[in-house]
């Protein structure tokens, strides 16, 4: 007899857009701005009901997550998850981006993102090690036992995210468009005794 896939249906939110001056970094923990209650009613549709949900504990997903459901989605279990935290910019956050520029103009640079994967903001964190940090995320989502997931959490670690359930390199990774409010989604084929583990995308970036 044919082994039976059991898919695992993944649903990534990022948060709102963050209240913060937009020619700097965005503080360490900002607030999110909730406004467009037209956009979190349409997006609360797009959930599936009953799911568990994954949040980052940073003030901006945790008050998405609150909007959503006063917006009528209807999520089961909701778990603060630290290993959706978005990446540590240390002494930077805040901090004017052409300021940063100054910095790091005469370093690696990258194509998709103005921080290159190995650039370390003064007591933050690179891309490199978020990328490690979501590997072990990326493990515990593989081995939920449940039909549906809804991650809600940051752009840099959803990147990162589908980029290692795709097998890209970290700087393909950067290329992908996640924006605030927005919607992607993924199937995880579980393995077998037959069959190995794989991903597929099937929607990036919708919006609200």
């Amino acid at each position: 007899m044919a082994d039976i896939i059991k898919p695992l249906h993944l649903t990534l939110i990022r948060h709102a857009p963050s209240v913060h001056d937009k020619d700097c970094l965005p503080p360490s923990d900002p607030s999110a701005d909730l406004s467009d209650a037209a956009a979190f009613e349409r997006m609360a549709q797009k959930i599936p009901d009953d799911a568990t949900w994954w949040v980052s504990p940073l003030r901006r997903t945790r008050m998405t997550a609150e909007t959503l459901i006063a917006s009528g989605a209807r999520a089961g279990e909701v778990q603060i998850t630290p290993l959706l935290k978005e990446q540590n910019y240390g002494l930077w956050h805040g901090k004017p981006i052409k300021d940063i520029w100054d910095e790091i103009k005469d370093g690696p640079l990258t194509d998709w993102h103005f921080l290159h994967p190995s650039i370390t903001p003064p007591e933050g964190e690179s891309f490199e090690t978020l990328w490690r940090r979501t590997a072990e995320l990326l493990k515990k989502i593989e081995e939920f036992s449940e039909d549906h997931l809804v991650l809600i959490g940051h752009a840099m670690i959803f990147r990162a995210l589908i980029g290692q359930a795709l097998n890209l390199d970290m700087e393909r990774a950067l290329g992908f468009g996640i924006s605030p409010l927005s919607l992607s989604k993924l199937t995880f084929l579980r393995s077998t005794e037959t069959t190995r583990g794989c991903w597929k995308l099937d929607q990036l970036n919708i919006p609200a």
